[in-house]
């Protein structure tokens, strides 16, 4: 009997490999990719950023040196200068963690300056046809209000693709003091040879205007990124996506 339920516990371990190690305290990164984002806002017929849908925009990636330099003494919206000018900073990170023959993908995206608009914003992850994710995307919220009140949220909503998981999301409300986003999922080859190159793509798209739900959703995802449908495609911004490769044995 106990030969039987050893041999059972390890055929099921076999068909979950790494269930039992879901804790990000397992894993350590084994490549990682950053990059810096600025959104310069100019609303030409208004002195601050009351009604969005007059707001011109433009997100660029922007250096680390810029990124470092922004002064965080007062992390609050800034409202428009003489010239209709406002600027938001953030940060995302893709990266690739292993533990041992196990892997995840992972993305991380980190408000310095945060945004005016809060709607439902969108998160991918693409991978490459070598992979196939054998769990479900886990995604979490974190932010902190002024006064001292921090919170995680996790009620996101998800679409998969061939090649991608997406997630959107509604970003929260109040004066903030924090907020990042993380979405990850653990990996297993797709495939009966020698895995010797993996990839992840992260992407982020951000709200701009409001939307609902549903219109959050009309995208598809895939290691090139976030693509928005037509109908959407001028609420949101778009930015260069954070792309890692590791080369190793699996």
């Amino acid at each position: 009997m106990q030969k039987k339920v050893l041999s059972l516990i390890l055929a099921l371990l076999l068909v979950v490999p790494f269930a039992v190690h879901a804790s990000d305290e397992d894993f350590y990164v084994v490549a990682s990719e950053t990059k810096y984002y600025k959104t310069i806002h100019y609303a030409p017929e208004v002195s601050t950023f009351s009604d969005d849908s007059n707001a011109l925009y433009k997100t660029v990636e922007i250096s680390k040196d810029e990124y470092d330099a922004v002064n965080t003494d007062d992390n609050a919206v800034e409202p428009c200068d003489a010239t209709g000018i406002s600027t938001e900073y953030k940060y995302m990170e893709t990266s690739i963690l292993a533990n041992g023959s196990h892997y995840r993908y992972k993305n991380i995206l980190l408000w310095k300056k945060y945004p005016k608009t809060r709607s439902y914003d969108i998160m991918s992850i693409g991978y490459p046809s070598n992979v196939k994710p054998y769990m479900a995307g886990t995604f979490s919220q974190y932010y902190c209000i002024a006064g001292g009140s921090c919170k995680t949220e996790s009620n996101g909503s998800f679409l998969n693709f061939d090649n991608a998981i997406g997630v959107s999301f509604k970003l929260p409300s109040g004066t903030l003091t924090s907020l990042k986003e993380t979405l990850y999922f653990d990996v297993k080859k797709n495939t009966n040879a020698t895995i010797t190159a993996q990839s992840a793509s992260g992407d982020y798209a951000h709200a701009q205007k409001t939307t609902t739900l549903t219109e959050s959703k009309k995208y598809s995802a895939s290691t090139s990124g976030i693509y928005l449908a037509s109908s959407v495609r001028d609420k949101y911004d778009e930015i260069p996506e954070a792309h890692v490769s590791w080369t190793g044995s699996w």
